[in-house]
Parts: C-alpha cells; structure tokens; sequence
C-alpha cells in the first residue's frame, strides 16, 4: 500500500489551496488508490514540516513494509514521472522524486517528494520535531538516512512542476520578508549531531483539533504541537 502524507498550512499563504487541490485532483486521477493524507498545523507557532509528517505517518497506521510518500503541496506531479510513484521498492531504500526539481537540483537535497517504507522510517526515528520554520527537517532526515546506510535512489527522469513558481533565490527572499525560516537551524543541526536520532516520531507530542474524509482514501487532519 501507498500513504501519500501532505503537510499543510494556508493561514499565511491563501494560495496554498488551490496548490493542494490541484494536487489532490492529480493525485486521485494518477493514483487512484493511494492513501492521501493531508496534515494542516492548526496552532499559531511557526511551521513544523517534521512534526507534521510524523504525525502523518501515525495517523496513517500502515504496516512496516507499506511505502509512505512525504509530499510538498507546491510540487505538482506530472504523467511522465507518476511510475516512480509505483515502482516497488526495496527495503533499506529511499527514492527521492523532487531529485528532478530543478530548484535544488544537486544530491544534497532530500525534500519535496521522497519515498521510503514505515519500517525503514520508524528505524531512524523519523523526522525530527524541534525545527520550527522552513528549513533543516529535511537535512536530519538525511543525516539519519545516511548514518542507517539505507541506498538513496534519485529519480533523473519526468516534469514536476513547481506551483509557487520561484527559483531559490526569490524563495529565500520571500521567506526572509515574512520571517518563516527557522531562526535556530544551525544549533538544532549540531544538536542532532550529538543527539541521533533522538527527538523524532516516537517522541511526538500532538493533539488532533478536527478530522473529515473526503473520499475513502482521503483524510484531512488538523493538528497543533
């Protein structure tokens, strides 16, 4: 089985939502029988993406061998890539879709679209949940990937299209002008140096405001830390 778990907030950007059900209209026409599950941060702290995925995977409740899909709501899947969505994959393995992203466009980067099995997931601990604004989640996930030796496999083929429409210089920008980067990034990275894998999914905190199901296999849940 396949959870596509998509972390979530519209309160400082409204054009997040027509990016989600844009994405939400591939999806389902694309993969039809993904598990899709969308997890909105509904407190006022800064944006929490690691926490939000652990509490996606949580909430998901697959199985250790079911794949999981942490999917950004701005990068728009087209039909040329949608196979690597499906293709089985190993354990002790991650696929990096976003790899063909050309906003970050270099094997340092392991966001946007990365695909790995629950129990290769729970076996780093997940995500970390202490990094709060944009920024740094993705590179502890790394971290963690790496130390567990788990093969990283970087999709080099398809179109994906980026629905904000910046290239990293402008997106940098605009972050500092709203003030949405995680002022802390640095000392949390060192941190977790000293600290593997600690702080992650099994140390989640997090309580459940709402829940609805648009579909059968789409849910809606939002959460505050």
């Amino acid at each position: 089985m396949l959870a596509i778990i998509i972390p979530y907030r519209a309160s400082t950007q409204p054009e997040r939502l027509q990016q989600l059900q844009t994405l939400l209209f591939t999806l389902q026409k694309h993969i039809p029988s993904a598990w899709v599950y969308i997890i909105e941060q509904n407190d006022t702290r800064p944006f929490n993406r690691g926490a939000l995925l652990n509490a996606g995977v949580k909430f998901a409740g697959m199985g250790n061998d079911d794949i999981i899909c942490f999917h950004d709501v701005d990068l728009l899947p087209c039909q040329d890539i949608i196979d690597e969505y499906l293709i089985p994959l190993e354990k002790n393995t991650v696929r990096h879709i976003a790899r063909v992203w050309k906003r970050y466009d270099s094997d340092t980067y392991l966001g946007g679209i990365l695909m790995m099995r629950q129990g290769d997931f729970k076996r780093i601990n997940g995500f970390p949940n202490d990094f709060w604004g944009w920024g740094g989640e993705d590179d502890e996930l790394r971290d963690r990937i790496t130390r567990q030796g788990y093969t990283i496999e970087r999709t080099e083929h398809g179109t994906i299209i980026d629905q904000e429409n910046m290239n990293l210089v402008q997106k940098l920008h605009f972050l500092k002008q709203t003030q949405q980067k995680c002022l802390d990034k640095w000392e949390k990275r060192e941190w977790h140096k000293s600290h593997p894998n600690q702080n992650g999914f099994t140390e989640l905190e997090e309580r459940i405001d709402k829940h609805t199901m648009y579909s059968n296999n789409c849910w809606h849940y939002w959460v505050s830390f």
